[in-house]
């Protein structure tokens, strides 16, 4: 959220300076002397600030992958388990934003710096206990079609409260469970595909992304064959 209030700032002192260098004698000259339509010479000086400004629209988006795989992340490609799940979510049909970054909303240890968002119940120690995790705090989040709010971060960490209030919405409106790694307070779940290695007689922690409350996060375990979604955040 500071990075954001930064970055207005920053757009608006933009547009200031440029404005103050078109109304300047000499920038005034040389524009109207190669374009004589001098305000198109204005439009052209602001539109990075424009673009700029236009850059954050004031909410990330979280969707449901169109494909699915088993438990067995390493087998996606050629990285660890993470880099191969962020992947499978950047190049997934349902990503709304292809130039955006998305990265896959899972619990992976946060050992070793792999990924997770709490190390005791619902963070209770803060954002200090996110490691690589995939939302910010005060943060707002939204549905694939990016009008749907799904809720709004703790303000000292980023995880929704859906042991309590819950989501304004589930992470997706309809979809079949996905892979989540996570209890249902943010925590390891001690079912995680042998850390997302293995497959035959293993068992992973998947969640139901229609559902608003803890359910979201942890509907029970499946077998690490069957083959899942997963939940991508956009950074």
């Amino acid at each position: 959220m500071i990075f954001r209030k930064i970055q207005s700032i920053f757009c608006c002192l933009l547009i200031w300076i440029l404005t103050g260098c078109y109304a300047h004698p000499l920038v005034q000259s040389e524009l109207d002397s190669e374009n004589k339509d001098g305000p198109a010479g204005l439009l052209l000086l602001l539109d990075g600030a424009v673009i700029l400004a236009a850059v954050d629209p004031g909410y990330r988006r979280i969707f449901l992958t169109s494909a699915t795989t088993t438990g067995e992340l390493d087998l996606l490609g050629p990285g660890t388990p993470i880099e191969n799940a962020d992947a499978f979510c950047n190049v997934d049909s349902n990503n709304p934003a292809p130039l955006s970054t998305f990265k896959a909303m899972m619990h992976f240890g946060a050992s070793s710096g792999r990924r997770g968002p709490c190390s005791t119940s619902n963070c209770s120690g803060g954002a200090s206990e996110h490691v690589d995790w995939v939302m910010t705090p005060d943060t707002e989040y939204r549905r694939i079609d990016g009008t749907t709010i799904i809720g709004r971060t703790n303000l000292n960490a980023g995880i929704f409260p859906v042991d309590s209030t819950g989501l304004d919405a589930g992470f997706s409106a309809t979809g079949t469970e996905y892979w989540s790694g996570m209890n249902s307070d943010w925590t390891f779940a001690s079912l995680n595909c042998g850390l997302w290695l293995e497959s035959t007689g293993y068992n992973g922690i998947s969640g139901d992304p229609t559902v608003t409350f803890t359910d979201a996060l942890a509907i029970g375990p499946t077998g690490c064959g069957s083959s899942l979604p997963l939940l991508c955040v956009e950074q």
